[in-house]
């Protein structure tokens, strides 16, 4: 990232949330304030940086684009797709742990009494179910 404070962790959670909400509402925006939101939030460039491309000073971009910013948070207080997705995504997962529990505690209890091979598909679909959790949290 350019600017130094983005690489703490409050900076990083904020440029992630402008990112999905430029996805999900970037098209709200006018071309101008989308296309610098995009540079900035997306393309990770400097204000400085946008300013040289853009042929205007660095305190222009950083006034459209933290007017892009303030427009893209009223997009979401309006509507809540981000909160919305969020709280599908944390439903998605508490739902794949869920099964990945239950099929463990299933595996343990028939594990005498299984062949091999059906106890090496279930861990198959144990580690399929892991691996989309995994994904599902990125």
């Amino acid at each position: 990232m350019t600017e130094s404070s983005a690489h703490e962790p409050a900076a990083l959670d904020k440029m992630l949330r402008f990112n999905e909400l430029v996805d999900l509402y970037g098209g709200l925006l006018t071309e101008r304030q989308r296309r610098l939101a995009v540079k900035h939030f997306q393309e990770d460039l400097s204000f400085g940086e946008i300013a040289a491309e853009e042929g205007v000073t660095r305190q222009a971009i950083y006034d459209a684009v933290r007017l892009a910013q303030g427009r893209l948070e009223q997009f979401e207080k309006r509507l809540g797709f981000a909160e919305r997705q969020e709280t599908a995504r944390v439903e998605r997962r508490q739902t794949l742990d869920e099964a990945i529990n239950e099929l463990r505690a299933i595996q343990d209890q028939i594990m005498d009494t299984v062949e091999v091979d059906s106890s090496q598909r279930l861990e198959s679909v144990i580690s399929r179910l892991q691996a989309a959790k995994e994904m599902e949290s990125q």
